[in-house]
């Protein structure tokens, strides 16, 4: 697979999230830097169900040490750890 730009992953990252968990386009407080779970935006299954699509979309399987990362807590530090697996190639 060819290198794939965060800022491609960080879009449609944020589409998938803004039509699954009905976050609507004028939400002040979201953005590629808010913490998804401690804004309340991604719930537990929301959770599984961001990993499941990332996945599916890139067919990659994100690593136990990627979920569990800090960064993985915002759309801008998803795509960037996304897009570092897929540079490398996924496990």
């Amino acid at each position: 697979m060819s290198t794939v730009e965060a800022e491609a992953i960080a879009r449609d990252l944020e589409a998938f999230l803004r039509r699954n968990f009905q976050i609507a386009a004028d939400d002040p407080g979201f953005n590629r830097q808010a913490n998804l779970w401690e804004e309340g935006y991604v719930d537990s299954v929301g959770v599984v169900e961001t990993v499941a699509h990332i996945e599916s979309r890139w067919q990659i399987t994100l690593p136990e040490h990627v979920v569990f990362d800090p960064a993985f807590t915002h759309v801008a530090g998803m795509a960037a750890l996304i897009s570092s697996l897929l540079q490398k190639g996924s496990p």
